[in-house]
């Protein structure tokens, strides 16, 4: 089997497996593909010259597998017969080209006896086009292994046009890499066009398999990704999730998808939170009252570290560092988030097989990257989950794998946080980093010498950055003998690339970089600006003489101003 499929791919190597392109299509020209031939379907008319080759996997007098061709010429007269009658169900790569051999696109597929399917070309031009079964995808030819995935979404909002027509739209199947060790199955159906709103594909596979089913419809651009494990002998279908106007995929039988997704996710109370969002998302809510009050709660109780007693920070600075109201919308998105991980971890404890656990682990993880949900809860279920999930694994697999993801996210929530933290009134974090040259510079001993310092993040790849300097530049030369002191520190990827920018910027003002043994580190954030909580560059933050965060991320206006006040009161 491994061979034959390995003489498939290299039949195929010479043409594109057919994928979505551009929208823009000339022209659909339909084919029908019978046990006997390839030709024009009824009522359909061809504009231009197509060629097709049907390969597939013969035997030699040897019995040998060997390469074989089933037809291969131009449609003359709407049709192209085969060589030879289909008498088993066959693996075959269909290609089509428009006279350049060089550029074709194929279709992989199963020929039987007495039986057809349709495709479709999609015309742009001579060089862009692609070809896709319609409605129907049956490649299993073992019983045993056999799945089979079935769909009808002519009643789904967004699949169908106003006039309740189905519109134009793709579906496709492919297995998920593991997040973790980037294993994964080979399995993968390419888009097939959906007929009448509906479809069918079959397959064989040989053990439980995460895939993602991508729905894309062409015109509206609606797009919606279903996880789903299929596995042997189970039959799905994929079905409206309530009146949430999403869909899910359900099993026809007790299977290990009706028991790590169906089990929660089509529990009533967790489709009633779903729908509730949904019925959110368009909700306008006045929360100007309620922000008024948060604001105000927030300024009543704003806290000054005891270091920076002395700084008065104004009524206008703190509200600016007010955290929004989530919407009902954000709320129940949160909710759902923290639901659907604690169902998923709760079915991990009781899962004693490795090969499943990571399994479940791979749908947790790949709901949490496609939900487009992105809550304040999802780094710490993220976390737990891959807790939950090293008590299952190798220390081993522990340390290759999970650790180094636990930290990372880590390493993130810590930087948002700060972010949060690090506000006006508190003490800003000491550094000590170094310049082109090599000479290491600390902010204490800056500071020592100066009344007001700004330390800037920034990197030579960020535009707005860039932006930023002449007006600094200004105000630098305006104010630094009154006790004014910029240090800007590089965030670039390469040392390089942070010396070729800071001798074109010409910078006067003091220049440093997160720099390890004369190279960038390679942290996603260096250790200066996660200490600085940077999420986001240019960051700026303004500090007094004794180490005080006087103010961060303001405008040009807002820091001429402050330089203004703050410098004459010093001198």
């Amino acid at each position: 089997m491994k061979k034959a499929l390995s003489i498939i791919g290299l039949i195929a190597v010479t043409v594109f497996i057919s994928s979505c392109q551009s929208t823009n299509i000339e022209q659909i020209t339909r084919f029908t593909v019978t046990d006997e031939s390839v030709s024009l379907a009824e009522d359909t008319e061809m504009k231009h010259s197509v060629w097709v080759t049907v390969n597939y996997i013969g035997k030699d007098e040897n019995n040998r597998l060997v390469p074989a061709v089933f037809a291969d010429g131009p449609l003359v007269d709407g049709k192209l017969p085969l060589n030879r009658k289909v008498e088993e169900p066959t693996r075959v790569v269909i290609s089509v080209n428009l006279g350049d051999p060089d550029n074709g696109r194929a279709i992989f597929t199963v020929l039987r006896p007495n039986d057809s399917f349709d495709f479709v070309l999609e015309y742009r031009s001579r060089k862009s086009f692609g070809v896709k079964q319609v409605g129907t995808n049956h490649r299993s030819i073992d019983e045993n292994s056999r799945f089979s995935l079935v769909g009808d979404i002519s009643s789904i909002e967004g699949f169908v046009s106003d006039a309740g027509e189905p519109r134009l739209t793709s579906v496709s199947v492919r297995a998920q890499t593991s997040t973790l060790d980037g294993s994964r199955n080979t399995l993968y159906f390419p888009s097939i066009l959906v007929d009448e709103g509906k479809f069918s594909i079959d397959g064989d596979i040989d053990e439980p398999t995460l895939v993602a089913i991508e729905l894309w419809e062409k015109i509206t651009r609606k797009r919606e990704v279903l996880l789903a494990i299929l596995e042997p002998r189970v039959n799905y279908s994929v079905v409206p999730l309530g009146d949430t106007g999403k869909l899910t995929v359900q099993a026809d039988k007790d299977s290990v998808h009706s028991r790590i997704m169906s089990s929660w996710q089509l529990d009533p109370a967790f489709v009633s939170l779903v729908e509730q969002r949904m019925d959110s998302k368009n909700l306008k809510q006045d929360v100007s009252e309620d922000l008024a009050a948060r604001t105000e709660e927030f300024i009543r109780n704003y806290e000054i570290a005891e270091e920076c007693e002395h700084l008065n920070v104004p009524d206008d600075i703190k509200q600016k560092f007010v955290e929004p109201l989530p919407s009902s919308f954000e709320t129940l998105s949160d909710e759902i988030v923290v639901r659907r991980s604690t169902a998923l971890r709760e079915i991990l404890q009781d899962v004693d097989d490795v090969n499943l656990a990571q399994l479940v682990f791979d749908l947790s993880w790949g709901l949490f990257d496609r939900d487009e949900m992105y809550t304040e809860s999802d780094a710490d279920e993220r976390i737990a989950t891959l807790k939950e999930l090293a008590r299952k694994m190798d220390q081993e697999f522990v340390d290759a794998h999970i650790t180094p993801q636990v930290e990372d996210i880590e390493w993130s929530r810590d930087v948002v946080l700060t972010d949060r933290s690090l506000i006006p009134g508190q003490t800003a974090p000491e550094f000590s980093l170094t310049t082109i040259a090599g000479d290491e510079v600390s902010l204490s001993e800056v500071l020592s010498e100066n009344e007001l310092v700004l330390v800037d993040f920034w990197a030579s790849w960020c535009g707005p950055c860039i932006r930023s300097f002449p007006a600094l530049k200004k105000m630098y030369s305006k104010n630094k003998d009154q006790g004014f002191e910029i240090i800007t520190i590089s965030i670039d990827d390469s040392f390089e690339d942070w010396v070729d920018a800071s001798k074109s910027q010409r910078f006067p003002w003091i220049d440093l970089g997160d720099t390890e043994n004369g190279d960038m580190t390679d942290w996603k954030v260096p250790p200066s600006a996660k200490d600085y909580g940077v999420l986001g560059i240019p960051s700026k933050f303004l500090i007094d003489k004794k180490g005080c965060i006087v103010h961060k991320h303001f405008s040009d206006d807002e820091l001429k101003e402050l330089l203004s006040t703050r410098l004459a009161d010093t001198n």
